[in-house]
C-alpha cells in the first residue's frame, strides 16, 4: 500500500444513508465496549466468577474490548466512506490488529468449547486436564497470533465476514447476561454502582438471586390462570 489510489475506493452514498450507518455502527461499537467492560469488571471483582471457564471469558472480553477500541472505529470509516484516510502505515497496523483480534476471538471460543467438553464428558479428569498451567498456556497461545500478516481488503465479501465477527464481539456479553444467572446479577450490581458502596463484598453469592424464582413462579401461575379462563 504505497499510494492513495491503493487506499481509497470511494463509494457514492447520500448523506442520510451515511448518517444512518454511522449511527448504527457507533451503537454497535458502544455495545461492544460497554458489554465487554462489564464482563471484565464482573469477573475481576466477584470471586464466584473466577472459574477456569471464566478465565477464557475474561481474556475473550479483553480481546473484544480492544477490537472495539482499536479496530472497529477505523473499519467504520473505511466501510462507509470507501476510503482510508489515515496513511499506509496505520493501514497496515490496523489490518494486522484486525486479523489478530478476530482470530484470537475465534480461538478463545474454541478453547471455551474445549473446556466445556471436558467438564461435561470427563468430569473426573477435568481438574487434571484443565489445570491452571494449561489454561494459561491456551490463553497465551490464543493471544499470540502473529500480527504481521500480509492482509488486504477490497471486496464486499471480506467486509461482510469481518463485520459478522465484530457483531459477534458485541453479542457475547449479552448472551452471558441472558443465559447465566450469576453474570446477570453481577451486571446489574456493576451497572447500579453497588460495588462502590459501603458493605459491598467480592464474596457475594451471585447464584442466590432473591425473588427471581418467586417472580417466575408467579408469572407462570398468572399465565396458566389466563389460559384456563
Amino acid at each position: 500500500m504505497t499510494s492513495v489510489d491503493e487506499l481509497c475506493f470511494p463509494t457514492k452514498k447520500n448523506l442520510t444513508l451515511k448518517l444512518t450507518l454511522y449511527t448504527l455502527i457507533f451503537l454497535l461499537i458502544l455495545l461492544t465496549l460497554s458489554g465487554n467492560f462489564l464482563v471484565v469488571i464482573s469477573i475481576a471483582y466477584f470471586k464466584q466468577l473466577r472459574s477456569s471457564t471464566n478465565c477464557f471469558l475474561l481474556s475473550l472480553a479483553v480481546v473484544d474490548f480492544l477490537l472495539g477500541v482499536m479496530v472497529m472505529p477505523y473499519s467504520m470509516i473505511r466501510m462507509i466512506e470507501g476510503c482510508w484516510y489515515f496513511g499506509p502505515t496505520l493501514c497496515w497496523f490496523h489490518s494486522s490488529l484486525d486479523v489478530m483480534f478476530c482470530t484470537a476471538s475465534i480461538l478463545h471460543l474454541s478453547c471455551i468449547a474445549f473446556d466445556r467438553y471436558y467438564a461435561v464428558c470427563n468430569p473426573l479428569l477435568y481438574t487434571y486436564k484443565m489445570s491452571a498451567q494449561r489454561i494459561t498456556a491456551l490463553i497465551v497461545t490464543s493471544n499470540l497470533i502473529d500480527p504481521f500478516i500480509g492482509y488486504r481488503t477490497g471486496t464486499v465479501e471480506w467486509e461482510v465476514f469481518y463485520w459478522l465477527g465484530y457483531v459477534n464481539s458485541a453479542i457475547n456479553p449479552i448472551l452471558y447476561g441472558f443465559f447465566h444467572r450469576s453474570f446477570r446479577r453481577a451486571f446489574l450490581i456493576v451497572i447500579g454502582g453497588n460495588i462502590c458502596k459501603a458493605g459491598s463484598t467480592p464474596n457475594l453469592d451471585l447464584s442466590n438471586e432473591k425473588g427471581e424464582g418467586r417472580t417466575l413462579s408467579t408469572m407462570m401461575y398468572t399465565l396458566n390462570m389466563a389460559l384456563e379462563t
